[in-house]
């Protein structure tokens, strides 16, 4: 899945800009610039320390220049994953603090999580396990019946496409989505499969 979306977004771009190599730069650099945007705002958000967002960003915009032209070209879809998942992020922490009853509200950012896998989905996949891990958070951190109702329920809501998704997809001549191969392979010792 990894390369196909590669081959996708690439076609995508060569159909907008044919072989003006340059628009390619300046594509990725404006992705670049929405990353750290969209890290400006999620810190901001989450901490409410303008000083804290500010160097946040800065140090996002930086850490990790290209080294070379073509490097920046095919970094743009880690450029357009960094927004996606920060806008999850943004809109799960919304919905952690006002514990919205809203479900509606969950269900965007689960469609946010899920549609962000399909940009860059090596990339990504690290980021299941870590919301898992939020949800324990979220319910240690005040143990009462009410927020692991929350919490359970908020994790199914957003892990409910991806269920769906490995159930649906089969074997198809990749393993990558289907759920009881992945099982399999974990009980012989494949772990990265997770």
């Amino acid at each position: 899945p990894y390369h196909t979306t590669q081959i996708y977004y690439n076609g995508i771009l060569f159909s907008l800009f044919g072989f003006n190599y340059p628009a390619y730069q300046i594509a990725a650099l404006i992705f670049k610039i929405l990353s750290v945007i969209s890290v400006y705002f999620l810190v901001q958000v989450i901490f409410k320390n303008r000083l804290l967002s500010l160097t946040s960003g800065f140090v996002f915009a930086i850490h990790y220049g290209s080294v070379g032209s073509y490097e920046m070209v095919s970094r743009t879809q880690d450029y357009l994953l960094i927004p996606a998942l920060n806008l999850f992020f943004m809109l799960f922490y919304f919905i952690y603090k006002t514990k919205s009853k809203n479900i509606l509200w969950t269900i965007l950012t689960s469609a946010v999580f899920f549609f962000s896998f399909f940009i860059n989905p090596i990339r990504a996949y690290p980021f299941l396990p870590f919301i898992l891990f939020l949800g324990a958070i979220i319910y240690f951190k005040n143990q009462t019946v009410s927020n692991l109702r929350w919490a359970a329920k908020t994790l199914v809501i957003i892990f409910f496409p991806f269920f769906l998704f490995y159930l649906l997809m089969g074997t198809q001549g990749t393993p990558y989505g289907n759920f009881l191969t992945n099982i399999q392979k974990a009980q012989q010792g494949n772990l990265q499969v997770f």
